[in-house]
């Protein structure tokens, strides 16, 4: 009875794990397909370039089955060795990609950030809020202590490398870590003050571009009296800190500086998209028209053109007598030919509505040049119409020839002088 019980034991064992090859060749064979049998697994999952090539040739294949391929099949058959089948897509890049908060931890911990490797963690980041992903650690945290502990050369670099600026930039507002943005700005203001004066119109420019990245996220977020307010600020600023000035204010105070290009260029493109509907007050409106650059090397599209949508007191006049300058006239017809189409659309709809305006107040003088200006100088949406003709049918069949000629400008053109725009681009 003890006899049967241990042989059917060891008939159970030798059923769950079969005994290995007795001699010295079947162990060698067995290692051989071993390596073969797991190989073919491993490139089946990761192919390899190069399959790899059995060299020893010394044992042909068995006529039968042997002790070693039975052993083999018995390992690889294990529960434990069984490979899970993946279908499509169901395992992301994602799942083996750290998160961008870890990825800039790592960097810093090993010492390898740069701004490119910076701009990347950023731009990740965003990534991660836009598919909705969980942030287990915001970024804006991070972001500002590396800025807190950064030398003074690297913060140089990083004020300097747009690309990677905007990137930390938007990271930051989509954490609404707006305090961190302005703290930065300080900094920058500093730095600017004492820089050479071989220096300083690099960082000048430095200075416009961060401000004028802080107007886009404060129109971005529908806050246009923010925007405006910053670009008040920031030339106010400018004009105490005595920077050189290859232009001047049409305000009244006259003091010379360098224009805030791009922050103004940010404005222009503001009013060009909502016009009448761009939801500043008076008051703002009238501070804004002070500092306005003056017409110079970087924009023809001064406070005049844009005195039309004051939100009290709308005025064609100021345009009218600029434009009816000669030099002004040419400079003017040289400018706007060397801009893209969809730019030249927008200022001819800003002429079309001074002309409005001038007929709505009784100016049918003022009106009828601001026809004739636009059908000069705008010639690809504006055909030249008989003089003839009463000022107000030729406004509705210059309205109308603008309307049929299509470009996209991700919005929809107002009709009416003050029609709202639902979304700026």
């Amino acid at each position: 009875m003890k006899t049967t019980s241990a042989l059917m034991i060891r008939s159970l064992i030798s059923k769950l794990h079969p005994p290995a090859p007795p001699t010295a060749r079947e162990s060698k064979q067995l290692l051989r397909m071993l390596d073969a049998r797991f190989q073919s697994r491993l490139d089946a999952a990761h192919p390899a370039p190069n399959s790899i090539k059995q060299q020893d040739q010394d044992d042909g294949p068995s006529s039968g089955p042997r002790p070693a391929s039975t052993y083999v099949d018995s390992i690889l058959a294990h529960p434990l060795l069984e490979s899970e089948a993946v279908s499509g897509n169901q395992t992301s890049a994602l799942d083996s990609t750290p998160t961008a908060a870890s990825a800039l931890e790592r960097h810093l911990r090993n010492g390898t950030l740069t701004m490119s490797s910076l701009q990347k963690c950023a731009l990740q980041y965003l990534t991660e809020r836009k598919r909705n992903q969980p942030a287990k650690t915001r970024l804006a945290p991070k972001l500002a202590a590396w800025f807190d502990a950064a030398s003074p050369a690297t913060k140089d670099e990083f004020f300097r490398t747009w690309a990677t600026e905007d990137a930390v930039i938007d990271a930051l507002y989509a954490d609404h870590a707006h305090n961190t943005v302005w703290s930065w700005l300080q900094i920058l203001y500093q730095r600017a003050w004492a820089s050479s004066a071989s220096e300083k119109p690099a960082w000048l420019r430095a200075e416009d571009h961060f401000i004028s990245k802080m107007m886009h996220w404060s129109i971005i977020n529908k806050e246009p009296i923010s925007a405006a307010q910053q670009f008040i600020a920031a030339t106010k600023h400018r004009m105490s800190s005595g920077s050189p000035a290859p232009t001047s204010l049409s305000g009244p105070s006259m003091q010379t500086h360098e224009p805030l290009q791009e922050s103004w260029a940010r404005l222009t493109s503001y009013f060009l998209h909502t016009r009448g509907s761009h939801g500043l007050p008076a008051a703002t409106f009238d501070s804004l028209l002070d500092v306005v650059p003056s017409q110079g090397r970087h924009s023809y599209l001064t406070g005049a053109f844009f005195r039309t949508y004051h939100p009290q007191t709308p005025n064609a006049t100021t345009l009218y007598n600029k434009l009816r300058k000669s030099d002004m006239a040419r400079g003017f017809a040289t400018w706007v030919s060397l801009k893209p189409l969809r730019i030249k659309r927008a200022i001819s709809v800003v002429v079309l509505d001074a002309a409005e305006l001038s007929l709505s107040q009784g100016r049918t003088a003022e009106a009828t040049f601001f026809l004739e200006f636009a059908q000069q100088n705008f010639p690809e949406f504006i055909s030249r119409d008989d003089h003839e003709v009463a000022p107000v049918v030729r406004l509705e069949r210059a309205r109308a020839e603008l309307g049929s000629t299509a470009i996209n400008w991700g919005w929809k053109l107002p009709r009416a002088l003050h029609a709202p725009v639902t979304s700026f681009g």
